[in-house]
């Protein structure tokens, strides 16, 4: 095989880095836009004492929405495409999973709007100082 001809497959390879290189260009940013002030927002009112145990929680409910997230568009995916491998079939499901996850996004907003709060939350009152134990005389 002569140097000028790519191995099998080496087009392919480039048709997903292109695909993969615009993704992080233009999609990292924006999540890593969103993702902090809505952390913010998630964790205004917790008391300092908490506030560990909320951002743990966060991030959990984060990565398992993730997870689950990822789960129901790749289910929705094969059912659209019928688990076909034509270029139509791909089309198809690769629609219906975004049509479906842009119904998730509206719905969600949806719930947002319905239940957000119209008060300010101010700064977590400090945690009231503890009384230390009197020592027990044996």
């Amino acid at each position: 095989m002569s140097s000028s001809h790519a191995p099998h497959g080496a087009d392919d390879a480039r048709g997903v880095n292109g695909i993969n290189g615009d993704r992080t260009r233009y999609g990292r940013p924006g999540i890593a836009l969103a993702i902090m002030p809505l952390t913010t927002a998630s964790l205004a009112g917790v008391p300092a004492a908490d506030s560990g145990a909320a951002s743990g929680l966060v991030n959990m409910l984060q990565l398992v929405g993730g997870a689950l997230g990822l789960g129901v568009l790749v289910a929705v995916y094969g059912t659209a495409s019928g688990h076909g491998v034509s270029p139509h079939a791909v089309t198809h499901g690769i629609g219906a999973a975004f049509g479906f996850a842009a119904l998730l996004d509206v719905c969600s907003l949806l719930v947002i709007i319905a239940l957000i709060r119209t008060r300010r939350l101010g700064p977590a009152p400090a945690p009231a100082p503890r009384q230390q134990e009197e020592a027990i005389a044996s």
